[in-house]
């Protein structure tokens, strides 16, 4: 559904992202990120709601101070589309840097079909990774419809063992 403009500020304020604020002034959102990616790649010029969860700004605090501070609050996923670690320095700083993680994408398409909540930060990043390790990316690309089933069989099985979300 396309939203008129009015209809689409309306979303974006019921919905706001959660984020921290650097030494520098600079706002890391924690979530949301594939919204204002879908923003930019449609071409709205649009502001998005944040909701600070921390203000560092002025405080002596190095970035890798600062990001050791995410990293503890489970506020920060330092690992790439292909799964690996990387380092915060290298993380996006607008969605002109986003890169596509296909996992992460069928997390998304899992969590619509069985109705699971993504409001907690990364969980969908964290499904990836799960899916990474039973899915090949070739399967992904060649007939996404099995790997919808093979990674919603997987999401059920572990859920019903009790496998949950990390915290």
């Amino acid at each position: 559904k396309t939203l008129q403009p009015e209809e689409l500020r309306d979303y974006l304020l019921k919905r706001p992202a959660d984020g921290f604020v650097d030494a520098e002034g600079t706002v890391w959102i924690i979530n949301r990120h594939h919204l204002v990616d879908l923003l930019y790649q449609r071409g709205h010029d649009q502001e998005i709601a944040v909701t600070i969860r921390k203000n560092y700004y002025g405080r002596e605090l190095s970035q890798h101070e600062f990001f050791g501070r995410l990293l503890r609050k489970s506020a920060l996923w330092p690992f790439g589309p292909e799964g690996g670690y990387i380092s915060p320095v290298y993380l996006p700083r607008s969605p002109r840097e986003f890169r596509d993680d296909p996992f992460r994408s069928l997390a998304w398409r899992v969590f619509e079909k069985l109705g699971l909540s993504y409001e907690q930060p990364y969980a969908q990043f964290f499904w990836a990774q799960v899916y990474r390790q039973f899915i090949t990316t070739r399967e992904l690309s060649e007939d996404s419809e099995a790997a919808i089933e093979d990674a919603t069989f997987i999401t059920r099985r572990m859920l019903a063992e009790g496998q949950d979300l990390p915290d």
